[in-house]
């Protein structure tokens, strides 16, 4: 009954397998989108950081998630995924419980940050990976695009859950209901995912580590591209905010007003936008909805108002429906048999990447040379994002990979 509501209400083709994971996504982004949404409020009026600290504390924090991410996505090619994500997901919620206890000193404060970010680099390459390992080939760009909607409707729920935890400031209440959250997240996850039957040894020595992924050229012309992509994802979630604000004259509400744009687009329209697109080639999907991300931006070079602001969102919005599943499951169609893991963390890794290089780069700018610069650059980014993810795309085509499974017209 469940699936045929959402299934109805959404747009979405649920496939049954992926119903355990589509849970323990929902309940473990309801918990963790609310931590971070608040670690950075926290971070400034409880512990008093400055904004140098606060940003050496997010570089820190994506940083630890791009290594871990990696490491234990190919770890979970041993272990299995339902250990993984049991596992991370489990640590993410100690260390909330930590910050709960002992919220009042900035260091201890910004290692548990740390920790948690380091946690979520492992849930975040296992779950990828495992909708690879449950979904057939032909399918695994739904199934990404439906594993969006869900981590997205809990994106919509989190925060305020999170707001209402902080109505009488009390940080500990906070951080022990994320706690709470993410406990029963990693609950479901052990007890309701399937059982991994992993023996794979062998090939996970000879095609797991780093130097062999590195040699699969398509592979790291991907990595690039979804690097570059990340970069123009962050302008949107770290830039433009401050711009909205301190440039162009908007209050904070106006902005919080119009955060609501993407978010509630991806719901309505990921599964529905997924299916139109299902027949454009690989290329043109990676190519153009990188385009359509960063040239919006562009506008903002005429006049920052809130209806341009809102068009450059939703323009973003559409390109990056249409990016995050094809991209996703190109990385899965690269992946060999027993390396997903290991494929999908460094793929995860290299979005962490931009997360903790883009908001340097975009801040810097912006004091510099003003705040076109960094739209410019945002523009910039997405079709060099485009034309590296085309490349990989091309040389799939005609020459293949030594580990891909895609077939000369994907």
């Amino acid at each position: 009954m469940l699936y045929r509501i959402l299934n109805v209400t959404l747009g979405l083709d649920i496939d049954r397998p992926l119903g355990p994971l589509l849970l323990v996504s929902f309940l473990s982004t309801v918990a963790f989108s609310a931590l971070w949404s608040f670690i950075g409020i926290w971070a400034a009026s409880m512990m008093h950081a400055s904004s140098t600290t606060i940003g050496i504390m997010y570089a820190l924090d994506a940083l630890a998630a791009a290594i871990t991410g990696y490491l234990g996505g190919r770890l979970s090619d041993r272990m299995g995924r339902k250990r993984a994500i049991s596992i991370a997901w489990g640590a993410e919620s100690l260390a909330s419980i930590a910050l709960g206890f002992d919220g009042h000193h900035l260091i201890f404060g910004i290692i548990m940050v740390v920790i948690a970010g380091g946690a979520s680099g492992p849930g975040f390459a296992a779950t990828n990976a495992l909708v690879g390992d449950l979904v057939p080939e032909s399918r695994q760009e739904s199934g990404y695009g439906t594993l969006r909607v869900i981590s997205n409707i809990g994106y919509v729920i989190g925060p305020p859950l999170g707001g209402i935890a902080l109505v009488g400031r009390d940080w500990a209440v906070f951080f022990f209901g994320i706690a709470a959250m993410g406990l029963i997240s990693a609950f479901v996850a052990f007890t309701r995912l399937p059982i991994d039957h992993l023996n794979r040894l062998v090939v996970f020595r000879e095609n797991g580590n780093l130097r062999t992924l590195l040699r699969d050229i398509p592979f790291v012309l991907l990595l690039l591209s979804t690097f570059a992509g990340f970069v123009v994802y962050v302008a949107y979630e770290v830039m433009l905010p401050i711009a909205t604000v301190t440039s162009y004259g908007l209050s904070p509400a106006s902005w919080g007003i119009l955060a609501m744009i993407d978010p509630l687009l991806v719901v309505a329209l990921q599964a529905r936008i997924t299916k139109v697109v299902s027949k454009v080639s690989m290329k043109r999907k990676l190519s153009g909805a990188l385009v359509l991300m960063g040239i919006p931006f562009l506008l903002l070079f005429l006049r920052g108002t809130g209806w341009s602001i809102a068009l450059v969102i939703t323009l973003f919005a559409v390109g990056e429906m249409i990016w995050s599943p094809a991209a996703q499951g190109m990385a899965a169609s690269l992946a060999p048999d027993g390396n997903r893991g290991a494929y999908m963390g460094a793929f995860g890794a290299s979005g962490s990447a931009a997360w903790a290089i883009g908001p340097l780069v975009d801040l810097h700018l912006r004091g510099s040379l003003g705040i076109s610069a960094a739209w410019a650059f945002t523009a910039v980014t997405g079709m060099v994002a485009a034309i590296l993810g085309a490349a990989s795309v091309r040389i799939v085509q005609r020459y293949g990979s030594e580990t891909n499974q895609m077939t000369p017209d994907a």
